[in-house]
């Protein structure tokens, strides 16, 4: 029986990441790498860390986050840490990437909600990017079928794409525009422009 039970889940699970891969729109751009993070969150004993994951690769990029909670808002914090030194070429060039954020049930993987951001740029200068997953007051409520034993995982897959200078400017013009609206609304702004609806299943 459990060795039919992991067979069913890896099944489950190839068919999630498949899904999550499809749902990005990458809008004629060429795509360079991609890769998953993810972990297992206990809801009652989550609180906030200031410790950031081990590095990882993507690309040639190295890169490290954390998923913490500040007030009722789940985020996750990417944090870019430059290129390979070897690279000379990346090393001063924008990295171009989109990001879906997911939470799936820990044992039935068929059970989740994703969003994907618009495309997000990170070099030298600009090396964090803050994401707002999820209220956890929407988790334990509007979202239990996500928790098992008050457990799920919370993730995301990042994709790499060329560097295009047209998708630098507009992300320069929106970050612009977010910035010159009334402060009182920023915070609903930057929700909107962020993400897309949240995909469920």
């Amino acid at each position: 029986m459990g060795l039919f039970k992991t067979i069913i889940n890896i099944r489950e699970n190839v068919t999630f990441i498949e899904n999550l891969k499809s749902y990005i729109d990458n809008e004629d751009h060429t795509v360079i790498d991609g890769n998953f993070i993810e972990e297992i969150i206990s809801i009652p004993d989550f609180i906030s860390s200031n410790k950031y994951s081990d590095k990882f690769k993507i690309g040639c990029h190295q890169w490290e986050y954390k998923i913490y909670l500040s007030g009722d808002d789940i985020y996750l914090k990417l944090k870019y840490l430059n290129s390979n030194k070897d690279d000379l070429i990346n090393t001063y060039t924008h990295i171009t990437t989109k990001v879906v954020l997911y939470i799936k049930n820990v044992r039935k993987y068929n059970k989740y909600i994703s969003l994907e951001s618009p495309f997000q740029t990170f070099d030298n200068h600009h090396t964090v990017e803050k994401f707002n997953i999820i209220k956890l007051s929407d988790l334990n409520n509007n979202f239990k079928h996500l928790l098992y034993n008050n457990k799920c995982i919370i993730g995301a897959y990042i994709r790499l794409y060329k560097y295009d200078n047209k998708v630098f400017k507009e992300i320069i013009m929106r970050d612009i525009m977010i910035k010159n609206k009334n402060k009182n609304n920023i915070k609903e702004i930057k929700k909107r422009s962020n993400f897309s609806r949240y995909r469920s299943r």
